[in-house]
């Protein structure tokens, strides 16, 4: 099931931010390709070198692009620091994917299209049974694959000025069934859905607060991705390691759940207030 965020509003509890300094400083680890490496494909191109050590976003092209050099300039411009990678999936086999994309790294002809005129669902299939990391994979922070985002690229996105594209996601959101997740497709201009990428991915932010509050950032402690490390006596040792990618979409959830819970206990507490005006 999948949901079109537009300009939900919602009341929500405003969390501490303070691990905002933190976001930069795990996509640095995250990636380590730069803009001028990805200028080196050719225009005919869509994406990053592929590089199968190296994270990457998936996009697929459900369309045609008329303009693949001024399309990829538009998403280059959406990169923040430098560190946002995402390749054109160009092979629909379950077992070809990787091998496809680092063949054509070096190819000259331009990459194959073969999710033209697939939709969202298919191609939302797909990217979970292919392409995401396993739920226990102890590599998910760093696997070749987001885990929750990625981008869809229709004949709208093309029509439309500026240029967009649908930006997907199915982490935790608020208005979610907990503990259930739905897909949510954020349609955006190029450059901002490609600056959400991380920002999403990290599990900084909920699409719903993309959307709605572009200059918040929701922080946790320890964040999302991030396990604490406790001795047999149940204490604090003072280190943390990365959690799996179903670890971290639970912890997720239950934040949202909590804040959720918060603001419907004040809207309670508000109006029995009232009432005894």
């Amino acid at each position: 099931m999948s949901i079109s965020i537009e300009s939900q509003q919602k009341e929500k509890i405003d969390p501490n931010a303070e691990m905002a300094e933190e976001l930069s400083d795990q996509q640095t680890d995250e990636i380590d390709l730069n803009a001028d490496t990805a200028q080196e494909t050719s225009d005919e191109k869509l994406g990053w070198v592929f590089d199968e050590t190296q994270k990457h976003y998936p996009v697929f092209y459900l369309t045609d692009i008329p303009d693949k050099r001024q399309y990829n300039a538009e998403m280059y411009s959406g990169i923040v620091h430098g560190i946002t990678a995402w390749v054109a999936i160009s092979s629909n086999s379950p077992t070809n994917v990787i091998e496809d994309l680092k063949a054509h790294n070096n190819a000259d002809e331009a990459l194959p299209m073969p999710f033209l005129n697939s939709t969202v669902e298919e191609v939302y299939e797909f990217f979970k049974n292919h392409l995401r990391p396993a739920d226990d994979d102890p590599r998910g922070f760093y696997h070749t694959f987001s885990y929750f985002t990625f981008l869809v690229v229709d004949a709208d996105c093309v029509k439309s000025e500026p240029w967009q594209c649908i930006l997907c996601c199915d982490a935790p959101d608020f208005g979610d069934p907990h503990p259930e997740t739905r897909l949510k497709q954020l349609r955006l201009p190029v450059a901002h859905a490609v600056e959400g990428l991380s920002l999403l991915e990290d599990l900084f932010k909920t699409p719903s607060e993309f959307v709605e509050k572009p200059d918040f950032v929701l922080g946790m402690i320890p964040p999302s991705w991030e396990v604490e490390l406790h001795n047999d006596q149940g204490e604090r040792i003072g280190r943390r390691e990365i959690a799996s990618p179903g670890d971290a979409r639970g912890k997720k959830g239950h934040s949202v759940w909590k804040q959720e819970e918060s603001a419907r206990q004040l809207r309670a507490e508000r109006s029995a207030a009232r009432r005894k005006l």
